[in-house]
C-alpha cells in the first residue's frame, strides 16, 4: 500500500487556496507571447473536445440529454465525496490507492465532476462549491497519494505500474486542463513534477516498479497523450515535440503477427492476443485525437502515414460490424468488464474525429459509417457517452439526406495473424475465434477474464436481430466451460477445489510456518482464495486454503532475512493434481523464476492425496520471496499446433479450421467451419482424449430473452423452453425459436446425431470473472453432442441455419444444399452444388483426394485450406497455408515474435515484448526448426553484460546448437560470432550479436535445434531475437493442387502460383511467406465452340456421284468430327471429303465438331437426290440451219422443285433459257451459224436455288 503524506510549504489552508488568484507556473523557460498563444490555443482545443466551445444549443434535445447525463454522473460522484478534515480518501467507496484501481478511479471520478463543472447548461457549471470540492480533492490527493516524492515499489497484484504511469495521469491531465484557470498557485507544477516522476519518457514504461519495458501499441499511445498534454499544460514545447514525434510508430503497420495493426486487418497486443476492440481502440483513438489536437500548432503531426488510421477503421473494424454491434471475440479480457464489449459505440466517436483528418473521399465514407451505426441502433449509448461536439455533428449527419448510410454486402474475411474469421450475410454475421502456436487461447491478468478458458477454442459468435445476445450480463452468467462452437473436456468440481494448500513452511534464518488458519502470514495474494474448514476432503485437514474459481491464483510469502528452502503440504486429487502447482522465487518481488520441485506423498484416502512439496535443490542465493501459484485446468498459453486459419473465396465464401491441442488437457481434435451461401457447416474429426473425462461439442449455448425465447423443436416435435436437461436421442434437425424477425436458429445434422438439450437459469456476479461487483442472472438454451469419456477418433457434423424457423429447418433437412464429402483426420470437405462451391481443410502433407459424386475431383498435397467454385464460365481456386510455414521445407526467417515457425519446443518459453524468445524457468529449454537440407544458420542473441562481462565467447557456453537428420539423433554444431563484438555494460539486455555455424552443417541436416542451458539464474538472458536458416532444397514450402478439369486460359493468377498443367489443372502454390493469406487463381473454361465449315450441294442427281467437304478449327487445337447420314454414322476421311448418297429421295447429314471442353458446333445438310429425263429423248444429229429442240423434266422426291435452266451448245455461242411447258422444260437452239461437226450440249440446272451438276451430251451438226 502506498499512502504518502508530504508537507507543502505553499499549503496553508484549503479555504485560503480557494481565494487565490490562479497562476500557471511553467517548469521550463518562460514562453514567448507567440508560444503562449500556441499553448493556449491547444489547451482550449483540448477543453473544447471534452465539453464543447460553450455555445451549446440547450434547446437541442440531444445536447440537453447529454448535459443531463453529464450532470447525473457528476452528482453521483459528488454524493460519495468525503469532505471531512479527517478523510483518508477522497471518495467513500475508493478507500486507498491500493489496489491500484482505486487511485485511477478516484482521478476518473474527479474528471467526471470537472467535466460537469465546465459544461454549459449543467447546474454545476462554474459552481463555486463544486470548484472548491475539485480543488480540495486535487490538493489532498497530491499531498497524500500522487506526488513526485512517492517512492517506487516492486510490481505486485496491488501495485501495478499502469496505474501510476498511465491510468492516473490520463485522467489527471484532463482535470488540470479543465480546471486550469482555477488551479491555485503551485499546484500545477507539483502535479507536472509527479507526472515526470512516474513517466519521464514516452518510449519506456515500468519505471515506477523498477522495470524497463518498451512502450508500444496502446501503451505508447497513452504515454504520448499524457506527455503531450503535460507539455502543453507546463508550456514545455520540448516535451510536446518529444511526445508527438514518439507517435510515429503508431501510424505504421506492424510486422506480420506482431503487436499492432497488421496488414491483414488483424490487431494484436500482449504477444498473441487479438485486441481490436480493446487496446486497438486506444491505439487508433489516441493518435487520432493527437492529430486533431495539434493541427495548426507548432507541433502539428506531419507523419505521412497518419492516413493509415482511416485504413484501419475500414480493414480492422468494419468487417466485424453488424449494425452497431461488433464481435466481442476481439475484446480480449475486456469481456470481463460490464460494459458493452459487443457494441461499436466507440467507433462512432472515432469515425467522427477521423473525418477531420481524412481525405474528402475518406470523410464521406466515415460519415456513411456513422449514419449506418446510428440508424442500426437509434437508442445508441453514443448519445450519452459521445462528446458534445460529436453529438451535434452526428445529428447533422443523421438528418442529411444527401449522406447515404453504409450498405454492407455479403462478405467473408480471414484474419490470419490473429486466428479469427468473420462472415456477413443479410440478417446475420458469423465469427470464429481460434488460437494456435502463434496466438494464445485467452488472456487473464489483473484478476480479469479468469474463465476465458475456451474463448478461442473454436468459439463461434452469431450476431442476428437478437441484438443484445452478447450483452445484458452474458459473460458472467454463461457456463464458460460450454462455449458455442467448442469441443471441450468437461470441467469438474475438482478443477476448483483442488489442489489445496494445508501448510506452508519457508525455511531461512527466520523460518515462517503458516498453518493457514487464516491468511495473515501472506505477503499478498490474488483475490480468489478462501479458508476451507470443512473436514470432508483433503484427508481431514481442519484448515487449509483453496481457490473459489478454476483460475490462476497465487500466494506470495516474504522472507526478509532470506529463504533457503520451503515445504508445502498440498492436498490434490487424481483429476486435479500437482501439475497445477508452480513455485516461483524472487530476490526483489519483481522478477520471478520457477524452481524445480519434488513431491513426496504422505497420505492417500477417499480420493485425496497429501504430498509434501520441496525444491529439488537449494534456492538461488538472495531469495526473499516465494510465490505459490495454482494453475487452472486450461491455462493461458499458446497452442501446441500451428494449424489454425482458413481461406476466403473472392471475399464472399470461406472455410476456417483449427487443430485443437488444448493446453492443460489431452484433447486432440480437428475442427472446421464452412461458410457457404445461407448456411454454416461445422465439421469435426479425430476427437481423442485420455484424461478420464467426458468430451462434448457445444453446438449452441444461447442467452434467452424476449428477443430469443429459445423454444425447442426437434424433428417436428415441439419441446418448449422449460428448464431442464433432455437427452434427445438421434436427431436429424432441431430449431430454437426467436422472438424477433430473423432471430430463429436452425440446426441440421447430416448424419443422425445423439443430441443433448439444456434449458437453465444461471445466477452469478461479475466479480467471479473480473473486478466489478454486480449481480447478474440469465437463462440459456444449449445443444451439445456428447462424445463420451475418453473418446477415440470421434467426429461430428452439423449445419447452422441462421434465421431459419422450424419449418424452414425441416425443409432444409429434407433437401440439404450442403453436402459433407469427408470428415476424416486427413481432410474435411463440404460441397454446395447449387453455387458450385467446394471447401476443404487438409490436415496432412501427403496427397489427399476429394471425390465428388463418386469421381475424383480434387487432389491436394500439403496442409492447406482451400475453396473452389465452378461456374459455366470457369474455375476459381483459393488456397492458404493455415500453418503459416510451420514444419515446411523452405528456408527459415523467424523474427521471434511468435512460435508459428517452430517445429517443436520445450515447455518453458515466453515472448519478450518487442520480440524475442526467452526462458521462463531455470531449465534447459530448446527450440527445433525443420528445414529441408539445412546449409547454415545465423541466430541473433541478446544478453545481459553481467552474465558474460567482456568475454563475449562465454555467452556461447550458454547456448548450444545441434542438427539431426531425423529429429532423434543429434550432432553438436560449433558456433561463432559473425564478426568481432564489443560488449556494452548498460545494466540491461543491451548486448546483441549474430552467431553462425563455424563449419559446414552435417550432410542431411533436416532439423536444427537451439538450446539455452540451465547454467545461470538469469533465466531471461540470453534471448533469441532472430533465427535464419538457409535450406539447400530447390523447392520451398508449397501446396500442390490438382483438379480434374480442363481449362482454356488463366484469367487471374497470383505470382506465387505456378500453373503446371491446364489439362488437368495442376498448380503449385508457394506458401513460404504467405503468412496464412489466401492465394487465388482464376481460370476460364473453354466456352467457345469450334468453327465448322461444310461445303455441300443443295441437291444431287441420282445418277451422279456427289460429295461434301467438312473442316473445323478450335483454338485449343483439339477437336473431333462426327457425321451421320440419315441417322447412321459415317466415317470422316482425313481430307474431310465425304461421299453423299445419290439414292432418289431426301437425305439428311448431320456434321458435329466437338472440342475437348465439350463445346460443339453442329450443321445439318439436307438435300434431295433428283432424277433427270429428256422428254422426249433428244436427237443425236441435226441438219445445219435447223432448230434443235431440247426438252427435259426433273423428278423430285418431295413436290416439284422450282427449276431454272439454261442451254449451251458448243462454245462462244451464248445461252438459251429454258421455258416451262407443262411438267417439262423446253429450249430451242438455232444451228444456222454453227459449223458442222460434233458439239457439246450442256444444260445448267438449279432446283429451288440449288445448283446441280450440269447435264451434258454430244450432238452432231450436219452440213447442208
Amino acid at each position: 500500500m502506498r499512502i504518502f503524506a508530504q508537507q507543502r510549504s505553499w499549503m496553508a489552508a484549503i479555504l485560503a487556496l480557494m481565494l487565490l488568484t490562479a497562476v500557471s507556473v511553467p517548469l521550463s523557460a518562460p514562453a514567448s507571447a507567440d508560444e503562449q498563444d500556441s499553448y493556449t490555443a491547444v489547451r482550449n482545443k483540448l477543453v473544447a473536445t471534452i465539453v464543447g466551445n460553450g455555445d451549446l444549443d440547450l434547446a437541442d434535445p440531444d445536447v440537453a440529454a447529454k448535459v443531463a447525463s453529464v450532470t447525473q454522473l457528476a452528482q453521483d460522484k459528488l454524493s460519495r465525496l468525503d469532505r471531512s478534515d479527517s478523510r483518508t480518501s477522497v471518495f467513500s467507496d475508493l478507500k486507498t490507492p491500493s489496489p491500484n484501481q482505486n487511485i485511477t478511479q478516484t482521478y476518473l471520478a474527479l474528471r467526471d465532476i470537472a467535466v460537469a463543472y465546465r459544461t454549459v447548461g449543467t447546474p454545476l457549471h462554474n459552481d463555486p462549491a463544486v470548484r472548491a470540492d475539485i480543488i480540495s480533492a486535487l490538493v489532498w490527493l497530491e499531498k497524500n497519494w500522487y506526488n513526485a516524492d512517492v517512492p517506487f515499489a516492486p510490481q505486485s497484484p496491488d501495485n501495478n505500474w499502469f496505474a501510476w504511469e498511465l491510468g492516473v495521469p490520463l485522467a489527471l491531465v484532463d482535470v488540470l486542463a479543465l480546471m486550469y484557470d482555477d488551479l491555485p498557485e503551485g499546484l500545477l507544477p507539483e502535479y507536472l513534477a509527479a507526472i515526470d516522476h512516474f513517466l519521464p519518457r514516452p518510449d519506456r514504461l515500468g519505471h515506477s516498479v523498477n522495470w524497463n519495458l518498451a512502450s508500444e501499441g496502446a501503451n505508447l499511445a497513452w504515454a504520448v497523450t499524457v506527455l503531450g498534454k503535460r507539455g502543453i499544460l507546463g508550456q514545455d514545447g520540448a516535451i510536446v515535440t518529444n511526445a508527438t514525434q514518439a507517435l510515429s510508430p503508431l501510424f505504421d503497420y506492424a510486422a506480420d503477427g506482431a503487436n499492432g495493426f497488421n496488414r491483414d486487418g488483424s490487431v494484436l497486443f500482449h504477444e498473441g492476443f487479438p485486441y481490436t476492440t480493446g487496446y486497438g481502440w486506444s491505439n487508433i483513438i489516441e493518435p487520432t485525437l493527437a492529430v486533431m489536437l495539434y493541427e495548426g500548432s507548432p507541433w502539428a503531426i506531419k507523419d505521412p502515414d497518419k492516413g493509415n488510421l482511416v485504413n484501419w477503421v475500414k480493414d480492422s473494424f468494419e468487417p466485424f460490424l453488424f449494425g452497431n454491434r461488433i464481435h466481442d471475440s476481439l475484446a480480449g479480457r475486456n469481456i470481463a468488464r460490464p460494459r458493452g464489449q459487443d457494441r461499436a459505440t466507440g467507433l462512432i466517436n472515432l469515425a467522427l474525429d477521423l473525418r477531420s483528418i481524412g481525405t474528402q473521399e475518406e470523410s464521406e465514407h466515415l460519415a456513411s459509417l456513422v449514419k449506418y451505426l446510428l440508424v442500426s441502433d437509434p437508442q445508441s449509448s453514443f448519445w450519452r457517452s459521445g462528446s458534445i461536439p460529436n453529438i451535434v455533428e452526428a445529428r447533422r449527419i443523421l438528418n442529411d439526406s444527401g449522406i447515404p448510410a453504409l450498405k454492407p454486402t455479403d462478405s467473408y474475411g480471414q484474419f490470419p495473424a490473429m486466428d479469427r474469421a468473420v462472415a456477413r450475410r443479410d440478417g446475420w454475421s458469423f465469427g470464429v475465434a481460434m488460437h494456435s502456436s502463434r496466438t494464445q487461447n485467452y488472456e487473464s491478468i489483473n484478476n480479469e477474464n479468469v474463465r476465458g478458458w475456451h474463448t478461442a477454442d473454436g468459439r463461434t459468435t452469431l450476431l442476428t436481430s437478437d441484438v443484445d445476445q452478447y450483452g445484458n450480463d452474458y459473460w458472467p452468467t454463461i457456463d464458460s466451460a460450454r462455449i458455442p462452437g467448442t469441443t471441450v473436456v468437461k470441467h469438474l468440481d475438482d478443477d476448483v477445489i483442488a489442489p489445496q494448500l494445508g501448510r506452508v513452511e519457508i525455511v531461512g534464518p527466520q523460518t515462517i510456518v503458516d498453518e493457514l488458519d487464516d491468511l495473515s502470514h501472506v505477503h499478498y495474494r490474488s483475490p480468489r482464495w478462501i479458508i476451507e474448514k470443512d473436514p470432508k476432503g483433503a484427508n481431514g485437514d481442519p484448515s487449509r486454503v483453496r481457490r473459489t474459481e478454476n483460475s490462476q491464483e497465487q500466494l506470495t510469502y516474504a522472507a526478509p532475512s532470506g529463504a533457503s528452502s520451503f515445504a508445502l503440504e498440498v492436498h490434490h486429487t487424481a483429476a486435479s493434481g500437482l501439475d497445477r502447482l508452480v513455485v516461483m522465487v524472487s530476490s526483489n518481488d519483481s522478477s520471478y523464476s520457477a524452481v524445480k520441485v519434488t513431491a513426496t506423498p504422505t497420505v492417500t484416502a477417499d480420493g485425496w492425496t497429501t504430498s509434501v512439496v520441496r525444491p529439488s535443490g537449494a534456492l538461488p542465493a538472495g531469495t526473499r520471496f516465494v510465490r505459490i501459484q495454482l494453475l487452472p485446468s486450461v491455462p493461458q498459453a499458446h497452442g501446441d499446433s500451428a494449424w489454425a486459419g482458413g481461406a476466403d473465396l473472392n471475399g464472399k465464401y470461406g472455410v476456417s479450421g483449427m487443430q485443437i491441442a488444448s493446453p492443460g488437457t489431452t484433447l486432440d481434435a480437428q475442427k472446421s467451419w464452412f461458410v457457404m451461401d445461407d448456411e454454416v457447416v461445422a465439421v469435426g474429426s479425430g476427437i481423442t482424449a485420455n484424461k478420464g473425462r467426458e468430451v462434448e461439442t457445444i453446438v449452441e449455448n444461447r442467452r434467452l430473452s424476449d428477443a430469443f425465447p429459445g423454444r425447442l423443436t426437434v424433428d417436428g416435435q415441439e419441446l418448449g423452453a422449460d428448464d431442464g436437461k433432455r437427452d434427445l436421442g438421434d436427431v436429424s434437425w432441431a430449431a430454437l425459436s426467436g422472438g424477433v424477425s430473423g432471430s430463429d436458429l436452425g440446426y441440421v445434422f447430416p448424419k443422425k446425431t445423439a443430441l443433448t438439450a439444456l434449458h437453465e437459469s444461471r445466477s452469478a456476479n461479475w466479480s467471479e470473472i473480473g473486478n466489478s461487483n454486480l449481480a447478474a442472472q440469465n437463462r440459456f438454451a444449449s445443444l451439445a453432442i456428447n462424445h463420451g469419456k475418453d473418446p477415440q477418433d470421434a467426429s461430428y457434423s452439423y449445419v447452422l441455419l441462421p434465421g431459419a424457423d422450424a419449418q424452414k429447418t425441416a425443409s432444409y433437412a429434407k433437401a440439404p444444399q450442403a453436402e459433407v464429402l469427408s470428415q476424416t483426420t486427413e481432410v474435411h470437405a463440404v460441397r454446395e452444388a447449387a453455387k458450385g462451391l467446394l471447401g476443404a481443410t487438409v490436415w496432412t502433407d501427403k496427397p489427399t483426394p476429394i471425390d465428388v459424386d463418386g469421381s475424383r475431383f480434387l487432389t491436394v498435397t500439403g496442409r492447406a485450406a482451400l475453396m473452389t467454385q465452378e461456374t459455366k464460365d470457369g474455375l476459381t481456386i483459393a488456397v492458404s497455408d493455415p500453418t503459416q510455414g510451420a514444419d515446411r521445407a523452405g528456408s527459415i526467417d523467424d523474427p521471434a515474435n511468435g512460435f508459428s515457425q517452430i517445429f517443436q519446443k520445450s515447455d518453458h518459453w515466453g515472448l519478450e515484448p518487442g520480440g524475442g524468445f526467452k526462458r521462463m524457468a531455470p531449465t534447459n529449454e530448446f527450440l527445433t526448426y525443420k528445414v529441408d537440407q539445412a546449409e547454415n544458420f545465423q541466430v541473433t542473441l541478446r544478453w545481459n553484460h553481467q552474465q558474460a562481462g567482456n568475454n563475449t565467447s562465454s555467452i556461447l557456453d550458454r547456448v548450444r546448437f545441434s542438427t539431426s537428420p531425423d529429429n532423434a539423433t543429434w550432432s553438436p554444431v560449433q558456433a561463432k560470432f559473425t564478426e568481432p563484438y564489443t560488449p556494452i555494460d548498460g545494466g540491461g539486455l543491451d548486448n546483441t550479436a549474430d552467431v553462425t555455424n563455424a563449419g559446414a552443417l552435417p550432410a542431411g541436416s533436416q532439423y536444427v535445434r537451439i538450446e539455452v542451458l540451465d547454467n545461470d539464474p538469469k533465466i531471461w538472458s540470453p534471448q533469441i531475437r532472430h533465427v535464419q536458416i538457409k535450406s539447400g532444397s530447390p523447392e520451398g514450402a508449397h501446396v500442390d493442387v490438382e483438379v480434374a478439369r480442363s481449362v482454356a486460359a488463366v484469367l487471374d493468377k497470383d505470382p506465387r502460383v505456378e500453373v503446371l498443367s491446364m489439362d488437368p489443372v495442376r498448380l503449385r502454390i508457394d506458401v513460404a511467406n504467405a503468412k496464412g493469406s489466401t492465394i487465388h487463381t482464376r481460370f476460364a473454361y473453354d466456352t467457345q465452340a469450334p468453327e465448322l465449315s461444310v461445303e455441300a450441294p443443295g441437291a444431287v442427281w441420282d445418277d451422279v456421284d456427289s460429295s461434301m467437304t467438312v473442316s473445323a478449327h478450335d483454338d485449343s487445337g483439339a477437336y473431333s468430327l462426327k457425321v451421320t447420314a440419315d441417322g447412321q454414322s459415317v466415317p470422316v476421311p482425313t481430307n474431310g471429303v465425304i461421299p453423299l448418297s445419290s439414292e432418289f429421295g431426301v437425305h439428311e447429314y448431320v456434321v458435329t465438331a466437338t472440342d475437348k471442353a465439350g463445346n460443339s458446333t453442329e450443321k445439318i445438310v439436307r438435300y434431295s437426290a433428283l432424277q433427270f429425263a429428256e422428254d422426249p429423248p433428244m436427237k443425236d444429229t441435226v441438219q445445219q440451219g435447223s432448230t434443235l429442240p431440247v426438252r427435259f423434266h426433273v423428278k423430285a422426291p418431295e413436290g416439284q422443285p422450282q427449276i431454272d435452266a439454261t442451254l449451251r451448245v458448243g462454245s462462244g455461242a451464248g445461252t438459251v433459257q429454258f421455258e416451262k411447258s407443262g411438267q417439262s422444260y423446253q429450249a430451242l437452239w438455232p444451228t444456222a451459224d454453227m459449223p458442222p461437226g460434233k458439239h457439246t450440249l450442256g444444260i445448267a440446272i438449279t432446283a429451288d436455288g440449288a445448283l446441280l451438276p450440269p447435264r451434258e451430251r454430244e450432238v452432231t451438226i450436219r452440213g447442208k
